[in-house]
């Protein structure tokens, strides 16, 4: 005589997963990373960015305070291919690790003078976002971000 096996515990069969169960998961889980990517990555770009303005903010005051500090003009120029500004004989300074934000200056040297002035100029940082302008103030050696009627 043939013997049925017993049914395991209704407990026992209402643990786990099924396949569909599991392979839905997979598919909540990929939607909602493929719809966060984009949201990151911009975050991304604008902390770029910001850390981008920092450094240029940087290598302008270096400028500035080695003219200042050493009574003798000193020039801000682009450097590594548009991946850096340097002050003078200084060190360049790298605008980002992942070299993603580049740098355009006109004229392409802006002097600082012991004075705290400058020759005054533009300098534009090239990101994923667009281009954004800034000013060097002649008088002060201060930058700015640029305005619509600078010229």
């Amino acid at each position: 005589m043939v013997r049925a096996l017993p049914l395991p515990p209704a407990d026992a069969r209402e643990r786990g997963f099924t396949l569909i169960e599991a392979l839905v998961v997979l598919a909540v889980v990929g939607l909602v990373a493929g719809i966060a990517y984009p949201a990151i990555e911009r975050s991304r770009d604008a902390l770029a960015l910001r850390h981008a303005r920092g450094q240029l903010a940087a290598a302008v005051g270096a400028a500035r305070a080695g003219a200042t500090r050493t009574d003798a003009a000193v020039a801000l120029t682009v450097a590594n291919r548009g991946a850096a500004l340097a002050a003078g004989a200084d060190k360049p300074v790298p605008l980002d690790e992942d070299g993603r934000i580049g740098v355009r200056m006109v004229p392409a040297q802006i002097w600082f003078h012991p004075d705290g002035s400058a020759s005054g100029g533009r300098i534009r940082l090239i990101a994923t976002q667009g281009p954004t302008d800034y000013v060097v103030e002649p008088d002060t050696g201060l930058f700015r971000e640029a305005r619509p009627g600078d010229a």
